[in-house]
């Protein structure tokens, strides 16, 4: 900017500061009554916009339609549905917090961490709800509290 522009806007800015700082406080207290006025108007209409938009149910047991496991690769922390064969004999972690296993689909194959996997074997087909995280480098689908579902059992079981 030119500094002779400069010159003349700060002369300028200062010349209202003084104008607004000799105003008679009344007419002060008349202008900040009427920019509070309009912005009470402005928020009392965003109130009624957003009273007029109807809230969603939130449901405990929200169900997200399946991806395969190649697309939930490419999810991190976002919720998945996958589906797939259970390839691996459920094993506790190291420091003996989480099980997980492996589930595979024509795409890959993906760890699943859930805290209850008792009883399912390799050729259980399951359904994991859950948010794709990053352990120690590996992807994983970290299934949420009820969020496996057993579709069908080695042996029909």
């Amino acid at each position: 900017m030119n500094p002779v522009v400069r010159i003349y806007a700060l002369w300028l800015l200062l010349l209202v500061l003084l104008v607004v700082s000799v105003l008679p406080l009344s007419i002060q207290n008349s202008v900040a009554r009427s920019v509070e006025a309009a912005f009470q108007q402005v928020l009392g209409f965003s109130q009624a916009a957003i009273a007029a938009v109807p809230e969603r149910p939130v449901r405990e047991a929200e169900v997200y339609p399946p991806v395969s496991v190649l697309e939930a690769r490419h999810m991190l922390e976002q919720p998945v549905s996958v589906e797939g064969i259970v390839i691996s004999e459920p094993v506790l972690s190291q420091d003996g917090q989480r099980r997980s296993l492996r589930l595979h689909d024509a795409t890959g194959e993906i760890v699943v961490a859930a805290e209850q996997l008792e009883g399912i074997r390799p050729g259980d087909r399951l359904r994991v709800n859950g948010f794709v995280g990053d352990t120690r480098g590996e992807l994983e689908v970290r299934a949420r509290t009820g969020g496996l579902l057993r579709l069908a059992s080695v042996g029909g079981q």
